[in-house]
């Protein structure tokens, strides 16, 4: 009986959502045809995308989180940054090392980017648009004057993150390693 209810709630939803299909072809095998095959597509791509996800996330946890990254770049902020700065990080999920390492700053978005959308839209969108390199116009008085940030921080994987601060703002680059480039955004 589960079945018979899950087989006609399926075919319901099928013909629902398969208007387009000329009538003739919503019934009978050319229904079960359809079923057939999304199923045997779903049937294959989930494992092979399940299997990949959990090649990527073993590989991850076998090379291990190394505690001292961004270690030498904190270590220059917290000498040329006043306590309370704020610094402009190209990604949220870097938060907790530079936390780790310079606790005297403040940050743009920290545990999760979630918090900063929550209690500024406005902000979010504008941190995401700079951070992405989809930020149209001049950034320096966005970032000075409504980001309120000190310092950009930005790691070497957002190449278009630094496009933009490079072609677009008068900010110095202060400090670069194989990791990362900061930059001075104080007036």
């Amino acid at each position: 009986a589960a079945f018979a209810l899950s087989d006609t709630l399926g075919r319901d939803t099928l013909k629902k959502h398969l208007t387009f299909l000329p009538s003739w072809s919503r019934g009978g095998r050319m229904e079960r045809a359809l079923i057939v095959a999304v199923v045997s597509v779903i049937g294959i791509l989930f494992p092979a995308v399940l299997i990949r996800d959990i090649a990527t996330e073993r590989a991850d946890f076998t090379r291990g989180f190394h505690i001292n990254t961004y270690e030498r770049s904190m270590s220059v902020l917290r000498v040329i940054a006043k306590p309370g700065d704020i610094v402009l990080h190209s990604d949220w999920d870097e938060f907790p090392v530079l936390f780790y390492h310079n606790q005297e700053s403040r940050y743009i978005a920290g545990l999760d980017a979630t918090f900063l959308y929550l209690k500024d839209p406005g902000r979010h969108r504008t941190w995401v648009d700079i951070t992405t390199g989809k930020f149209v116009g001049d950034p320096t008085e966005v970032i000075r004057n409504d980001l309120q940030a000190s310092w950009v921080f930005l790691t070497k994987d957002h190449t278009a993150m630094d496009a933009i601060i490079r072609a677009r703002t008068p900010f110095p680059l202060v400090y670069e390693d194989d990791e990362v480039k900061i930059y001075d955004a104080r007036p």
